[in-house]
């Protein structure tokens, strides 16, 4: 969800309810309304059964149960049916492009959180045991690798 602490800042700052959503709500909700988008369109657009059942009249049909009458009628015409998928295609694809920044910044930022998450739930108290003759170059190189403390102890 999105942070208790962004909305009540923008409420110090005096913005209003609808103001807040406008500025802060949407532009965060942007990814999810365009996979929602996606969705949505690509459910419709591609919906077969009920125009077949429900519309008679064959210039209502939509684009896949037109190519579907066509691949009943003209069963050798292969051109005709791979430009009939092009058209049907096309509508989707261009939706997604549109939408390509704001579906990738949802994907990305999802990364971004799950990261700092986990990088959040690393123990602060632990530390890495090395044994044998470690320079300090060394231990240096371990605490920024693994971010702790380097406990050095006698060789066997």
């Amino acid at each position: 969800g999105i942070p208790d602490d962004l909305l009540e800042a923008a409420r110090v700052d005096g913005a209003g309810e609808f103001r807040i959503f406008l500025t802060i709500v949407v532009p965060l909700l942007a990814p999810v309304l365009a996979t929602l988008a996606i969705f949505s369109f690509l459910g419709s657009w591609n919906d077969f059964m009920w125009p077949l059942i429900v519309l008679t009249d064959d210039a209502l049909h939509t684009l896949p149960v037109a190519l579907a009458g066509l691949s009943r009628e003209h069963v050798q015409d292969n051109e005709l049916m791979m430009a009939g998928s092009v058209v049907t295609v096309l509508p989707v694809l261009l939706l997604f492009l549109a939408l390509q920044r704001q579906y990738m910044a949802g994907l990305m930022a999802g990364g971004a959180r799950d990261a700092a998450m986990l990088a959040s739930l690393r123990p602060a108290a632990c530390a890495v045991e090395v044994t044998g003759d470690v320079s300090a170059d060394e231990r240096a190189t371990l605490r920024e690798r693994y971010g702790t403390a380097v406990l050095v102890s006698a060789g066997m």
